[in-house]
């Protein structure tokens, strides 16, 4: 008498039979998410393209530095209104913002702050440093985090920790004319403009975002980036004025 064998049971014991042996393919891979770049120009309204004064450096209070870059840092843009040093930032709903591994070196050297302008993610850590010869002072005015006014002599380090969103310039005490700017933003997509006004961020996912672009002393510029499925974005042609805050350009 014969036992009837049923076909998932073969199936299962996978016998000599290709029919019941035959695998199924796996499965394809999901789609990587899409990672776009954007990129783009900050310009200057042309009302607003006027020459800057040049800084006013004492003599005696330069004893020191070395040469001094006179240049206004606050106020620079190319031929065509390219606005250096503007802040861009790109705000991805439901991505949470990782802090830098490392602090971030602003130096003071030549009695100057470079970079003038810094951003990093809420959480991570600014490094100051005096690479001159004269002793300086980090005077940091802040909104939401911990002030800073402290003296640093020649090779000295100072680090500060910014755990809020916010917008906070340093100075120097003693040499008056130094000035920069820290934004700690609730974002790791940002970027700061280059001499021509340019930028450049990368790994965006696809979707409509919030973009912001803040400069010193200007009205702030806020606009939507929309990133196709194929994570393609028109290049952004943004423009910044200081229309409403004449008088304003350092605060």
């Amino acid at each position: 008498m014969q036992i009837p064998i049923s076909l998932p049971v073969l199936a299962g014991v996978c016998l000599t039979a290709e029919l019941l042996c035959q695998q199924q393919p796996p499965a394809a891979p999901a789609p990587a998410p899409v990672k776009a770049t954007v990129s783009g120009r900050v310009s200057l309204a042309e009302a607003d393209r006027a020459a800057a004064k040049p800084l006013e450096v004492g003599e005696e209070a330069a004893k020191g530095c070395g040469e001094v870059d006179k240049r206004d840092p606050n106020l620079q843009f190319d031929a065509k209104g390219g606005l250096a040093h503007a802040v861009v930032t790109v705000s991805v709903r439901g991505q949470a913002v990782k802090p830098l591994e490392k602090p971030v070196q602003i130096d003071q050297r030549s009695c100057k702050f470079e970079p003038y302008v810094t951003v990093v993610p809420t959480g991570s850590t600014v490094e100051y440093m005096n690479s001159d010869k004269v002793n300086h002072n980090v005077n940091l005015n802040t909104a939401k985090n911990e002030a800073m006014n402290s003296t640093l002599t020649p090779g000295l380090t100072k680090t500060a920790k910014f755990e809020k969103a916010d917008r906070m310039q340093a100075t120097c005490s003693t040499h008056t004319w130094m000035r920069s700017w820290v934004v700690a933003t609730d974002t790791n997509f940002y970027a700061v403009t280059g001499a021509d006004g340019s930028f450049r961020i990368e790994g965006l996912p696809a979707g409509e975002h919030k973009l912001e672009v803040w400069y010193p002393g200007a009205q702030k510029l806020d606009a939507t980036l929309k990133i196709d499925a194929e994570g393609k974005s028109a290049p952004l042609e943004l423009e910044l004025t200081f229309a409403a805050k004449k008088g304003r350009r350092d605060k």
